[in-house]
């Protein structure tokens, strides 16, 4: 199917239109202007409830962009890759994560009876691991399970295990090591006991250097300690590529599949989310992919003004290419998510951060915000000075988990009443009258008052969204990551590129392969010569050291 691209067509002239009329109005003013405006820019799906109604934008504008989703024939694309076509035109293949999310609800797919096998085989796994029943080598009961892996085949499971930790009620504790720095895996194995120890080695492709790497320094640290043999029983795969795991000593009954056709940022709801079925028992990852299915269902079937993922999606294009903002803060006030704002880097910018078209022609139009955040109670005692008086303007998402499993009562309001005022003062700001009225009350003079008002004036009109969980648990959380993906991929539909390569985390692979000989001094290959003189100083530093 022939789908439309961006460009200088009447939607982005009357977009730009709307924008200018919106520029001469405040968000406060919207509100005034609309009664309704609370009510009607709030959307409840999947245990989700979105309030995006402190954004400068009003239904006039988001009808204009209803049109733009239109005119990109945004609906189609999303029946695309729900139904399985080959939406990852650069690699000639679907993205069928969705497949498994559906499978797990007892829908039907050509993959089906594949996607239940495995499911099958890591549930079985997973739950004997969970409920203290797989023994060593030795007979020690498995107490610890160590993930090696990096990028999707870390951040996912690290991310969702640590947004989890209230269901962890199991028999083995599970650990995540991504660096290549050696210091992160030798701290992990220092507390740990080999006999009671068994590795996840989660590669797709099983050629990633930081999680092979370490996958043999593991080796090492097992064979120090016990028998070779016992190898098999301590280490599993996670892996499109069982050669590459057998070669690397892992029995083909401890090698669990990832499909082609499921990408290392999408992968957490396939094999690769392991660690955390380990971690929560096969019950809680089913509910998981509960969660991410019904949020497809509601992807799929809601119109437009009704679709969470299509409004914030046309949010990020109004955003991102009418407004001109280059950046969207990720602020969970919750512990539990602290993990959320890095999994997402990944998720939008890998699949988004893209310059060419998918025709591969150059495009004439922004794509990807830089995605960043942390903590909220945290971060307001840093960057959340930028957010309030910097010259940029940023977009925030806040996300609010309430209910049972979450803090205590005392905490979980204190950290209600921070994100609450975090989006209220973002929106309406102090002016400067207002400032100097307030340091006259408190007993400044008129000079000393006038002097500091500017300092402590806020511009206000700063936009944000609020997201609540009802529950921070297995199924909503499953749908706040599922919300996430189709909000990036509607995107990336509107924006006409692929979401689902990613040739420039390729790049810096190949060159370090081409590099790291020079440095441990086995080849003379001479590159630019700003990293000759860099390897040259490495050289010489190391050349001190021996």
């Amino acid at each position: 199917m022939k789908h439309n691209t961006t460009g200088p067509g009447q939607c982005w002239q009357d977009l730009q239109s709307a924008a200018s009329r919106l520029q001469q109005k405040s968000i406060t003013d919207l509100f005034v202007d609309n009664r309704q405006r609370a009510s009607s820019m709030q959307l409840r799906a999947a245990g989700l409830v979105l309030d995006y109604s402190k954004n400068a934008i009003d239904r006039g504008a988001l009808d204009l962009l209803q049109a733009l989703f239109e005119e990109c024939d945004v609906a189609h694309r999303l029946a695309d890759q729900l139904d399985g076509e080959n939406v990852n035109n650069t690699e000639d293949r679907p993205a069928l994560h969705t497949a498994i999310r559906a499978v797990a609800n007892d829908q039907t797919s050509p993959e089906q009876a594949m996607i239940a096998a495995d499911q099958g085989l890591a549930a079985d796994f997973a739950q004997s691991l969970y409920l203290g029943q797989r023994r060593g080598a030795g007979g020690e009961v498995i107490r610890d399970v160590v993930n090696l892996g990096i990028g999707g085949s870390d951040l996912g499971p690290r991310m969702a295990t640590a947004a989890l930790s209230h269901y962890i009620g199991g028999k083995t504790r599970v650990h995540f090591v991504s660096s290549l720095d050696d210091s992160e895996l030798n701290d992990t194995l220092g507390a740990l006991d080999p006999q009671s120890t068994l590795f996840l080695v989660s590669s797709k492709s099983f050629s990633t250097e930081e999680t092979l790497f370490n996958a043999r320094l593991a080796i090492d640290w097992f064979c120090r300690q016990r028998p070779r043999s016992e190898i098999a029983a301590h280490f599993a795969a996670i892996t499109g590529s069982a050669d590459a795991a057998i070669a690397l000593g892992i029995d083909p009954e401890m090698i669990f599949m990832v499909p082609d056709w499921v990408g290392g940022r999408y992968s957490l709801w396939s094999s690769s989310g392991l660690a955390l079925m380990i971690a929560v028992g096969a019950d809680n990852f089913r509910e998981f992919l509960k969660g991410g299915w019904l949020m497809d269902q509601h992807a799929r079937n809601s119109d437009f003004h009704s679709n969470m993922p299509a409004i914030l999606a046309a949010l990020e294009i109004w955003h991102r290419n009418i407004l001109d903002y280059s950046s969207l803060a990720v602020i969970p006030y919750s512990h539990e998510l602290r993990l959320l704002p890095s999994y997402l880097q990944q998720l939008i910018m890998e699949s988004n951060g893209k310059c060419v078209t998918r025709a591969g022609d150059p495009l004439q139009h922004s794509t990807s915000p830089l995605i960043w955040g942390t903590a909220g109670t945290e971060g307001q005692h840093s960057y959340h000075q930028l957010l309030h008086q910097g010259t940029d303007i940023i977009p925030v998402d806040f996300i609010l988990p309430l209910g049972p499993g979450g803090p205590s009562a005392e905490a979980e309001t204190r950290l209600a009443s921070h994100c609450l005022a975090q989006s209220k003062a973002l929106m309406e700001g102090v002016s400067r009258q207002a400032a100097e009225q307030e340091m006259l009350e408190q007993g400044l003079d008129d000079a000393e008052a006038g002097r500091l008002a500017p300092h402590k004036a806020m511009p206000g009109n700063r936009p944000s969204n609020t997201l609540v969980l009802e529950g921070l648990n297995p199924r909503t959380l499953g749908a706040l990551i599922a919300l996430y993906e189709h909000k990036t991929f509607l995107t990336s539909a509107i924006w006409d590129i692929n979401p689902f390569d990613q040739w420039g985390v390729e790049l810096g692979k190949k060159l370090s392969q081409a590099i790291f000989p020079v440095l441990d001094g086995s080849s003379k290959q001479q590159f630019d010569p700003s990293t000759n003189a860099l390897m040259a100083l490495f050289s010489a530093y190391r050349q001190k050291q021996t």
